[in-house]
């Protein structure tokens, strides 16, 4: 008998297939694992299938110590069209950095995509959607966007802890983002008398200051009670 000698097959471009197999005359291996394989000599038929393209097959002659190779981007992906559904019109799709207005025709290669609905005064509305058919549904319910106001305070002396509606905002001065609407503010601060002040945001963007000054709190054992000790004495 003649002993054959080798070479080798490279397998190219086949990273856009999912779930992929490569079947070489009678074995099948993962195309995961098959970027490079030592064959004997001879002559191959290779058929690649996967979950997102169409069937491809091709021959290849392996010649002993020399590289032989397969260029799988020939390989069709199959697509699908993606529905977009929303309860508000006038919206923007965008898919993995690329934007669609609403009513666009939406075909992708089969996969997994970050979808992202939006609309100017609403909340984005951001999920993913799998293309593994001819047609495919993504349906967004857009919220909308809270109106805000600004409230700055400004305290003497400076550092008190703000409250608003009883949440801690951090040490004056301070800009605080509000909903529309009346909001209680608390100024506190070790040594002082609290404070509280009611603030009203009309209006979106509408910007109210409070200037809150302090007042120490007076210990009930100064003043007139070293006073009346000094006289018994």
């Amino acid at each position: 008998t003649i002993e054959k000698s080798h070479g080798s097959l490279e397998i190219h471009n086949g990273e856009q297939i999912q779930d992929g197999v490569i079947k070489l005359n009678d074995s099948q291996i993962s195309l995961s694992n098959a970027k490079s394989m030592n064959l004997t000599e001879g002559r191959y038929k290779i058929e690649v299938t996967g979950s997102n393209c169409e069937p491809y097959s091709t021959e290849v002659m392996v010649k002993p110590s020399e590289v032989a190779s397969v260029d799988l981007s020939v390989i069709q992906i199959k697509s699908g069209l993606l529905n977009v559904t929303a309860n508000v019109s006038d919206y923007t799709v965008t898919i993995d950095g690329t934007a669609y207005k609403d009513g666009d025709s939406i075909l992708l290669n089969y996969g997994k995509y970050s979808v992202t609905v939006s609309k100017e005064d609403y909340l984005d509305f951001t999920g993913s959607v799998t293309i593994n058919e001819d047609i495919n549904t993504f349906s967004a319910k857009l919220e909308e966007r809270p109106k805000t106001g600004t409230v700055n305070i400004q305290t003497t002396p400076g550092g008190a802890k703000v409250y608003v509606d009883g949440t801690f905002k951090g040490q004056s001065p301070q800009n605080i983002e509000v909903s529309l609407g009346s909001h209680k503010v608390e100024i506190k601060m070790d040594g002082y008398i609290t404070e509280s002040r009611d603030v009203t945001i009309a209006n979106e963007g509408d910007t109210v200051k409070s200037q809150i000054t302090l007042t120490p709190v007076v210990s009930p054992y100064s003043g007139g009670t070293a006073t009346t000790e000094a006289a018994a004495q």
